[in-house]
């Protein structure tokens, strides 16, 4: 596979660059941006976003999506179980998972204040506290203890109710600690598993940035600390880059074993895997035999995001060629990816929501980093105000009930209206700068 370019991809992310980014860029100071946007307003005078300005310059309807949220909140409110847990009957009951979720939604339907004197949050969150473990993790089904007790980590750093600090400082301690080290051979290293930290244990991109968002939020972990440059050691290989990505496994496809190999187009994907299934949007086979793992938004703007929350700069290779797979597969309407697939109509809307919450937080990460609003731009350099189509596009997707569900596609749960309820509020709070 060529290594290098070709010439009109390199005009066309010159074309994309952010006004003022065709210069010099110090890639120290996180202040360069990446192909696939550009300036969509000045930023305020400290050079950080400001909320109101940059929901105002993307064109949100702050009304409609208030209505949205405070409709969302009732109903989710009305299926938190005696306990204080939320979950879902055909998922299994109560679970941590879904209850952490569903905090981080509330969080960000309410004020400030009304976080602090909410009592079904409140209710919640000792509810979850009261599943924490001696080694500090917090848990009711130890196959996710990890995705669970980040979960947790999430809800205590959105809601920081003083009485529950103590909790959420050891529920810290113990993610760290179960970040996967020792052997950087090992294709886990610097990742995060479901279960608990074991030798060898398959880490994935998804708890990667359930785990960095809820560590990134609480504020705990020092810029400095080894946490987040294992994680960048991990994120070069779940990443489309043969430059920079040394990963390849062989494995049984279509019973002949097979080399796969990283891609080149800078997307993400699931995990440095060893077998076949395991890829998520699946293969793709190369002219010399080998197969490369196929690209998909949810892990891309998973990748996105945890690069930023890592430490790499925006002008970063890594980071502007994520930009540019994202923007020129821009979309609301699906998890684009899997469009190859048999039934596209039904497989593209996989992980709809899951998407749509994870690609918000990654864009705003970005405006935060870049210090400016920001246009993405598509494969045809048509401009795209991505809070204002992701905000129309959910609040289109609301049920008369004030929930929200996948209505295409169960998988990864989203068939639940408790957790796309919960994915769908934070979505709306992210774009209307209520969340993190």
């Amino acid at each position: 596979m060529p290594r290098s370019l070709p010439v009109a991809l390199v005009l066309a992310a010159l074309l994309l660059l952010p006004l003022g980014a065709c210069g010099d860029t110090d890639k120290g100071t996180g202040s360069g941006s990446g192909a696939g946007t550009d300036t969509a307003g000045a930023p305020p005078a400290d050079g950080s976003p400001n909320g109101t300005e940059l929901a105002a310059n993307a064109g949100v309807d702050a009304d409609a999506v208030k209505a949205a949220m405070e409709r969302g909140r009732a109903f989710l409110l009305a299926q938190q179980d005696a306990s204080g847990a939320f979950g879902d009957p055909a998922a299994g009951g109560v679970d941590t998972g879904y209850t952490g979720m569903a905090v981080m939604g509330l969080v960000g339907s309410m004020s400030k204040d009304e976080v602090r004197s909410n009592e079904a949050i409140k209710k919640a969150l000792a509810w979850m506290v009261s599943q924490q473990k001696e080694d500090g993790s917090i848990w009711d089904k130890p196959i996710f203890t990890n995705y669970h007790t980040s979960s947790a980590v999430g809800a205590l750093a959105a809601a920081r109710v003083p009485e529950f600090a103590t909790a959420q400082a050891k529920a810290r301690a113990f993610l760290v600690a179960s970040q996967i080290a020792g052997d950087e051979s090992d294709p886990s290293y610097g990742g995060f598993p479901y279960k608990q930290q074991l030798t060898g244990a398959p880490a994935d991109l998804s708890n990667m940035q359930i785990a960095a968002q809820a560590l990134k939020d609480d504020g705990g972990v020092p810029a400095d600390s080894p946490v987040w440059a294992r994680m960048q050691r991990y994120l070069r290989r779940v990443q489309n880059s043969s430059e920079t990505n040394d990963w390849t496994a062989t494995m049984e496809i279509d019973g002949e074993q097979r080399e796969v190999v990283p891609a080149d187009d800078g997307g993400g994907f699931y995990n440095p895997a060893h077998v076949a299934k395991d890829f998520k949007a699946g293969l793709v086979q190369r002219s010399d035999g080998r197969y490369e793992p196929r690209s998909y938004g949810s892990m891309s703007y998973a990748l996105l995001k945890c690069l930023l929350f890592a430490g790499v700069p925006a002008g970063d290779p890594r980071v502007e060629r994520v930009v540019k797979w994202v923007s020129e597969h821009w979309t609301v309407e699906r998890n684009p990816g899997f469009e190859h697939t048999t039934d596209a109509a039904k497989s593209s809307r996989k992980g709809w929501f899951y998407y749509l919450y994870t690609a918000s937080r990654a864009l705003d990460e970005y405006e935060n980093v870049t210090g400016k609003p920001l246009t993405v731009r598509d494969a045809d350099g048509r401009p795209h105000a991505w809070r204002k189509e992701m905000a129309d596009v959910l609040i289109g997707l609301q049920g008369e009930d004030g929930s929200w569900h996948n209505p295409d596609d169960d998988s990864w749960d989203e068939g639940s209206k408790v957790l796309g309820t919960a994915y769908a509020l934070q979505t709306l709070a992210i774009l209307v700068n209520r969340l993190p």
